[in-house]
């Protein structure tokens, strides 16, 4: 698949490199013992904690291995500059063959690529309680294809840079796999013509992504750096539901918008172990002149012999290009992701349909136990991803209401399946009876897109509805919450940290408090004479 998208030109090979168990996903937070380490006062050399179970462990296995996965894929046909790199970094049985597809043009055009920093970021999956970034800054690592120095002139700038968000932690490297799972791909590619900056991300959060992306591009006058982001996608789920997760992944990093990125990861659109690293590369890679992204490949670890379609990991890979457009990756798409709830809205006609579907759904089920199977409608809004909630009023009183804050499947489908659990499944009330249905109203909220938004005095009260996101905690207000008497915009927002998430009433206004913000259509049966 190729695409072409708002970039901006990379020179810095930064591998984002996420962790996977010793297989197909992610390890568990455990304590791992290097093996082979020197000591401190012997060169601050990182020696291999991989050789042997991940991949081969002997130099002439691994150069095969490596070698058979670079023969079996097939590059589509593409131009310009690499400056950015998206790979997994699982087990080489499980990921290995998609890995490939991000090294094989380094490999192809070698001369043009040798003597480039490869600035390499992953996450701590191994060492509890850190959580500051680390970054490797002298000496060398080492894999059986041999020893890659550190550019210890940018390590030492980005650490210099970060300030107190960064250290040198040899530990978490030690105890870390999702930096060295890369090397072998690139020793074999380039050699040791090469130079790379290990960083390990403690913490994930948008604030720390666009920390280290900030500092990133402070270099982006570098023609020698590359970023390469590695990062395995959904974790065991079935292979039909890790398409599905995926592809929405994907079509986040297509976009070209980091925050289009994180909105889906936030809201459980999908999911990757290591998003930090992927946003980091998205938010930096415009200093570097990156204007196209191209999905090279995409499969899972039911792909290979040794998977299980049961349960499955993702695997991607993609790269970013500077083709020499005026337009680069990321002009302009902070903003336009903040205009975007705005200019959601439904027709009249679609809002009849919609209405029409709930009562035909209701009324069937109420009365038969059938759930309606709608014919898919002409209309592409309606089959749309929407996420809505459908509420039932009888006499003026509630008498249901039941809804999904994140998108599930079309719109349409979404309404029927809504309406059903409204008049069935609602706790606070017994199922809507026969008797009850031309006593009752319904009513329809649909959500627009949720967008990220960078600070909280920008949202309008009474007219937006929030997300707010932190630390795994998160709540949401509908935007008629805000219409309260009396509710200012802090109090809003103060009941949105304490009630909804419970965070201190003061979250909103942390750097590392995600907000996202959205609107609602809200109609019903008696504004269009349908009761």
């Amino acid at each position: 698949m190729y695409r072409d998208y708002k970039t901006t030109r990379i020179s810095v090979f930064v591998i984002i490199s996420l962790l996977t168990i010793a297989g197909a996903g992610c390890a568990d937070d455990e304590k791992v013992e290097p093996t082979g380490l020197l000591k401190e006062d012997e060169q601050m050399e990182r020696r291999s904690i991989l050789a042997g179970s991940w991949y081969p462990g002997d130099s002439a296995g691994l150069r095969k291995t490596v070698e058979e996965y670079f023969n079996q894929a097939d590059l589509p046909v593409f131009d310009g500059r690499i400056v950015g790199v998206i790979s997994p970094h699982a087990g080489y049985v499980y990921s290995g063959p998609v890995a490939a597809y991000s090294y094989k043009a380094l490999y192809e055009n070698r001369e043009k690529y040798r003597g480039s920093t490869f600035v390499i970021i992953g996450p701590n999956h191994r060492t509890a309680g850190f959580n500051k970034i680390s970054i490797w800054a002298k000496g060398r690592w080492r894999t059986p294809l041999g020893a890659v120095s550190i550019d210890e002139e940018l390590a030492a700038s980005l650490l210099d840079e970060l300030g107190s968000a960064a250290v040198f932690d040899k530990n978490v490297h030690n105890n870390e796999h999702s930096l060295e799972i890369q090397l072998p791909f690139l020793q074999y590619a380039l050699g040791e013509d090469f130079k790379i900056v290990p960083i390990v991300f403690g913490s994930q959060s948008d604030a720390v992504s666009r920390q280290l992306a900030d500092a990133l591009k402070k270099h982006g006058d570098r023609k020698d750096i590359i970023i390469v982001a590695s990062t395995d996608l959904s974790h065991y789920h079935p292979e039909s539901q890790a398409h599905r997760l995926d592809r929405k992944f994907a079509d986040g990093v297509l976009s070209g918008s980091a925050n289009e990125l994180s909105m889906r990861l936030q809201t459980g659109q999908c999911e990757a172990c290591g998003f930090g690293a992927v946003l980091t590369l998205m938010r930096a890679a415009g200093a570097f002149g990156a204007d196209t992204i191209v999905e090279l490949r995409y499969a899972t670890s039911a792909d290979v012999p040794a998977g299980d379609s049961s349960q499955v990991v993702g695997y991607l890979a993609t790269v970013f290009l500077d083709t020499g457009k005026d337009t680069k990756l990321g002009d302009n798409q902070e903003s336009e992701a903040e205009s975007f709830s705005e200019e959601y809205s439904l027709t009249d006609e679609q809002k009849i349909y919609l209405l029409k579907l709930a009562r035909k759904t209701i009324e069937d089920y109420v009365k038969n136990g059938e759930i309606y199977e709608p014919k898919a409608p002409d209309d592409e809004k309606l089959v749309e991803d929407g996420a809505v909630f459908v509420t039932i009023h009888k006499d003026g009183m509630l008498r249901g209401c039941i809804g999904q804050m994140i998108p599930q499947g079309s719109l349409y489908l979404s309404v029927r399946d809504m309406a059903i659990s409204a008049c069935s499944r609602d706790h606070r009330f017994y199922p809507v009876s026969p008797e009850e249905l031309d006593d009752i109203d319904i009513e329809i909220s649909v959500l627009s897109p949720m967008s990220p938004i960078d600070d909280w005095q920008k949202i309008e009260l009474g007219k937006h509805g929030v997300w707010l996101v932190k630390n795994g905690r998160s709540g949401v207000f509908l935007p008629q919450v805000g219409l309260n008497p009396g509710w200012t915009l802090e109090y809003f927002l103060e009941e949105l940290s304490s009630q909804k998430a419970g965070l201190p009433r003061n979250a909103y206004k942390d750097p590392e408090t995600q907000l996202f913000i959205f609107t609602v259509v809200l109609f019903d049966e008696h504004e269009f004479g349908l009761k």
